[in-house]
C-alpha cells in the first residue's frame, strides 16, 4: 500500500495501525533531517522511502522487510 506522510509520526502511526501492510511511503519535503528521523522511527519495519518532489526512490535494505499484501 501507499501512504502520504508529512512527518515521521504519521508513519510510526501507520506502521502501528496498520503492521505489514506498508511499504511505500511517499515523503512530502525534502528535509533531510525529517528523512533521517523517519528512517531512525521506522527503523526495520520499512524498505522503501519515495521522496515525491525530487520523484526519486531510495532503498532502504532491513533484515526485517515488510511483504506488500
Amino acid at each position: 500500500s501507499l501512504y502520504t506522510c508529512r512527518s515521521a509520526e504519521d508513519v510510526a502511526y501507520i506502521f502501528d495501525a496498520i503492521p505489514g501492510s506498508v511499504t511505500e511511503i511517499i515523503l512530502d519535503e525534502n528535509d533531510i533531517d525529517v528523512i533521517l528521523d523517519l528512517i531512525n522511527t521506522t527503523k526495520n519495519r520499512m524498505t522503501t522511502l519515495i521522496n515525491s518532489k525530487e520523484n526519486i526512490t531510495s532503498s532502504i535494505i532491513t533484515e526485517h522487510q515488510i511483504e506488500k499484501i
